[in-house]
């Protein structure tokens, strides 16, 4: 913490008040405070006086926040009035405005309140620069896989033909047939691997979503499901009446809620429950933000859920990245691709597991203004807090 005040007397007070609570360093004058923060900075928190010679308050906690916006600045003065508080916190973007009066306790409350405010600021940048890395990583994937795509279904188109060829000249031999057979869908394979990559990274631009009724959406999908889910597991689709319409791309949402699923497959390969729930949450600003949506309001829930094996706490915290999986064979593409879809429908996903205790996937998708649903709304926390 830095403490800058043109009093050499209530800096020693400051001194001995803190004295082995907080790591304090002190300036005399706000030309020195700034020469101190440039040598020995970043300071978590940075208190100043209000009145003091060649710079004020404001004026110097101003030029604290242009060199580092993290910092969290206090105000200090004597005079107290509402018109210097207005000016510092407009201009000053000041956390707290105290009095030179206050009682040591009362200060490290503040200190203790403006370090919480600092580490939570610092939270969020590390989230959003890691956010940004993860976006750069799958636009690398997606435009490497996008300059060799062409080259890779010519080469499969090739292979393709000539297995249906053999195919087609092996009907008296049935061994030699299963392996042409097996050619054919390594192939298949192969191309939608390619696919992946090139979806992973491609921008989709607002235009291109349009609006969708889920209720129909979602009846549709469970039809598909049925055919690609073996009968040793039970399907629970709840999915309510007059959900509101969202704006998406079909094909993309569909393909994300399919990787998910297929995931909740191969964790149960004994049988278990797969269960889709769809439902409204309520979510503040703040929320999406911190998630990586752009505002609060009204958005669907799609909850996939499975009784299977569970996921480790060390899996969790890659569980989306690019070519990270856990099954024995597979290329680690469907979960980005779902978080991937996600964001392109300006969302986001969450999960929620424990080892033994099956998975569930949360994707958040924005409902459209000016619908309206005639279901109970929930929030954010109470959807996913229920299932864990």
């Amino acid at each position: 913490m830095l403490l800058v005040d043109d009093d050499p007397g209530i800096l020693q007070w400051f001194r001995r008040a803190l004295e082995r609570r907080v790591t304090l360093t002190t300036a005399c004058g706000p030309k020195e405070g700034l020469e101190v923060f440039d040598r020995d900075g970043p300071f978590a928190v940075v208190i100043s006086d209000m009145r003091m010679p060649g710079m004020d308050g404001v004026e110097f906690l101003s030029a604290i926040r242009d060199r580092d916006p993290n910092t969290v600045r206090i105000m200090l003065t004597g005079h107290p009035d509402v018109e210097t508080a207005i000016d510092a916190v407009n201009r000053g973007s000041i956390f707290r405005f105290l009095s030179k009066t206050s009682e040591p306790e009362e200060l490290l409350i503040a200190i203790r309140a403006a370090l919480d405010h600092r580490r939570l600021l610092q939270s969020r940048a590390n989230l959003l620069e890691a956010r940004l890395r993860a976006a750069q990583r799958m636009e690398l994937v997606g435009r490497s896989a996008a300059c060799v795509f062409h080259d890779i279904k010519n080469m499969l188109t090739v292979i393709t033909l000539e297995a249906e060829m053999g195919m087609l000249q092996c009907e008296e031999n049935p061994r030699a047939r299963e392996h042409f057979e097996r050619i054919n869908r390594a192939a298949g394979d192969v191309a939608r691997i390619a696919q992946q990559l090139v979806a992973v990274g491609r921008p989709v631009e607002r235009e291109q979503l349009a609006p969708l009724c889920m209720d129909a959406f979602l009846h549709e999908f469970y039809g598909m499901l049925r055919s690609a889910i073996p009968k040793t597991i039970v399907i629970d689709c709840d999915v309510p009446h007059e959900l509101p319409v969202i704006r998406a791309d079909a094909g993309l949402l569909g393909q994300a809620l399919l990787n998910l699923a297929i995931n909740a497959r191969d964790a149960m390969p004994e049988g278990g429950k797969l269960e889709i729930a769809v439902s409204v949450v309520t979510v503040s600003d703040d929320e999406a933000r911190e998630r990586g949506g752009e505002a609060g309001g009204d958005y669907l829930c799609i909850r996939v859920s499975d009784t299977g094996v569970g996921l480790e706490r060390a899996q969790l915290a890659r569980i989306f990245d690019p070519f990270f999986t856990t099954k024995r064979q597979g290329n680690g593409l469907g979960l980005s691709l779902v978080i991937d879809v996600a964001r392109r429908h300006h969302g986001w996903v969450a999960v929620s597991s424990e080892p033994g205790e099956g998975t569930s996937f949360f994707v958040y998708i924005p409902a459209c203004n000016q619908q309206n649903a005639t279901e109970p709304k929930t929030t954010m926390a109470e959807v996913e807090c229920d299932r864990s």
